[in-house]
């Protein structure tokens, strides 16, 4: 059976298409073995994750050849909740927040690999840290996919998943810089130096106060 597992895999990232359900038993299968491999959770996460960073670069690479450059950072999380995140869920993200500093919060209300968690064999009913666990493991494929589609447009960023009330869960998007704006035009003789104010996105407000959590004053953004 492992000859078509990777088969599946390889299609995707090739641009081929792949059922929805081929893909899906691929990602159980591969979350069952990692739950029965003797691998400790971290290590195991860590493959998982990266091969999610390889899937989710080559789609959004083959997703946005026909496209445009985009202009702001904004433009490509957002193509990443809607167009990416369809090739992936049939679905855009239901709700994106933002702090305008670099973090961004998605949240999916619905992730159907999560919906099987409950009734995973491997996680016994009463168990909710079992359970929190697995869900772990399986947030850990697209969590790497979300890096990696970022990655295929410069941007570096940390991202990491929190499960809700299963299937519903929610990434954290932390970018480690952002790409670099345009040179000011050279300043006029003797002009007086203006202070550099960081640019926001726009049709966004300035943002929370300085130094506030991702948590508090993060405005919706509409995909």
């Amino acid at each position: 059976a492992r000859p078509p597992r990777r088969g599946a895999m390889a299609a995707l990232m090739s641009g081929r298409e792949v059922a929805d359900t081929c893909f899906d038993l691929l990602v159980i299968e591969m979350i069952e073995y990692a739950i029965s491999s003797e691998l400790p959770h971290e290590p195991a996460a860590a493959k998982i994750e990266s091969l999610g960073f390889r899937v989710g670069r080559s789609l959004a690479t083959r997703g946005a050849a026909a496209r445009p450059a985009f202009p702001e950072t904004l433009d490509v999380i957002k193509f990443v909740c809607k167009e990416f995140w369809h090739d992936v869920y049939r679905k855009q993200v239901d709700n994106l927040r933002t702090n305008n500093r670099g973090v961004f919060v998605m949240q999916d209300n619905n992730i159907r690999w999560l919906g099987r968690v409950a009734s995973c064999g491997s996680v016994p009913a009463a168990d909710d840290a079992e359970r929190h666990r697995v869900a772990g493991l399986y947030l850990q494929l697209p969590c790497g996919m979300i890096r990696g589609a970022l990655a295929s447009f410069g941007l570096e960023a940390t991202v990491t998943s929190e499960p809700l009330a299963l299937p519903a869960c929610q990434f954290t998007i932390t970018l480690a810089q952002t790409r670099p704006a345009p040179p000011p035009p050279p300043a006029a003789a003797h002009a007086q130096p203006t202070q550099a104010v960081a640019p926001t996105a726009p049709g966004h407000a300035a943002g929370a106060a300085a130094g506030s959590p991702v948590g508090s004053q993060q405005p919706s953004v509409s995909c």
